[in-house]
Formats: structure tokens, sequence, C-alpha cells
């Protein structure tokens, strides 16, 4: 009995060993592929890592570079208001004191005569350089009689 067992599985194992050799050779090469693929893998992931931080380095500095701009900003519009504010005041004081005059010299004589174009230039000039307003107010003209 023992013979006729010994020679089922010595003719059993004779037919299925190509077959496991077969099988076993396609598991080392799928393992080989399956650990090829891994490396790769991580590899990329690495790389993705890396390029991530950098990415992440550049988005903070751009972010600091927004918020520097934007409070730039902030502080050059808060000036902008402000000038226009003094801007305002100087045209409102400007008329007034136009209307003062206006007033005063209603019934003078040289209410209705021309200023003369030099003093006109003069008074320009004075403006642009910024004398009338650093001091107050116009600059006190001296007379030459």
């Amino acid at each position: 009995m023992m013979d006729l067992i010994s020679s089922f599985f010595s003719g059993t194992i004779a037919k299925v060993m190509p077959i496991i050799f077969v099988l076993f050779f396609l598991s080392i090469l799928a393992n080989y592929y399956q650990s090829n693929r891994i490396d790769a893998l991580l590899l990329e992931n690495k790389l993705i890592k890396e390029r991530l931080g950098d990415v992440i380095a550049e988005n903070n500095a751009l972010a600091a570079l927004v918020e520097k701009r934007e409070q730039e900003r902030d502080m050059n519009q808060s000036l902008v208001d402000q000038l226009n504010q003094d801007n305002h005041k100087l045209q409102q004081q400007a008329s007034q004191v136009q209307t003062q005059i206006r007033t005063v010299i209603k019934h003078e004589k040289c209410y209705d005569t021309a200023i003369p174009n030099v003093a006109i230039d003069r008074m320009r000039e004075q403006y642009q350089s910024g004398d009338a307003v650093q001091n107050g107010g116009a600059k006190t003209a001296s007379r030459t009689d």
C-alpha cells in the first residue's frame, strides 16, 4: 500500500512540479516588477514632495509680498485721502478769502479794474512754488510807490 501511495505522489509531483516551477518563476518576476515599480513611485513621491516644498516656499514669499503691497497701498491711500482733505480745505479757504476780498472791494473804485498780467503771473509763480501754501496764505506783496 505504501508503494501505491508513494507511486501516486511521485507521479503527481512529477506532473505538478513544472507548473509549480513556472508559478514560482512568475511570482519572482511579478515581485521584481512590483519592487521596481515601488522604487520608481517612491522616487517620484520624493521629487513631488521637494517640488511641493519649493512651491510652498514660493507661495509664502508671494503671500508676504502681497501683504506688503497691500500695506503700502493702504498707506498710500490714506496719504492720498489726507492730501485730498487738505486740498479741499485749501480750496474752501481760498474761496472764503476770495469772497471776503470781493465783499471788501465791491464798493471800491478798483473793483472793475483788470489785474495786470504781471501780477497774475507773479501770483501763479508763488502758488506753483508753494510759497502761498507754506506760509499759511498769500504772501504780503511789498509795495513800491
